[in-house]
């Protein structure tokens, strides 16, 4: 085809846009394809809970540890020597799953927790 001015060139190319478009919107599926069932669904955010520990102790030293801080992997470095000075730290280092349970039992006096969140409170580094 012989293009005769700039006009009917426009045209054309609009003509070979509004056709690609089409063939593309035609290779889209109407309906979005139905994800395949996961093995264990559960199985992943158990996981990552238990990789997940959340100190429920008092703030210690001067933002050394802060309370409610969530450690994903394991404890920080920063953290250890804490863990080895005041060992109080590590019966308020608890999976996220059991963070209720570990505030209702330091409400409770006489329980570790109690006794460990009370240790705690004086600490200054």
């Amino acid at each position: 085809m012989e293009a005769n001015g700039p006009d009917e060139t426009k045209e054309e190319t609009k003509g070979q846009k509004s056709r690609a478009e089409r063939r593309q919107a035609e290779s889209v599926p109407v309906t979005a394809p139905t994800p395949e069932p996961a093995a264990e669904p559960a199985a992943v955010p158990a996981k990552k809970q238990l990789d997940q520990l959340i100190y429920t102790g008092p703030n210690v030293g001067r933002g050394h540890l802060q309370q409610y801080a969530v450690f994903r992997g394991g404890i920080p470095a920063h953290v250890a020597p804490l863990i080895e000075q005041h060992p109080e730290i590590r019966t308020l280092l608890v999976p996220i799953a059991e963070l209720s349970k570990t505030q209702e039992k330091i409400q409770v006096k006489g329980t570790h927790e109690h006794k460990a969140y009370r240790i705690l409170e004086g600490v200054t580094i």
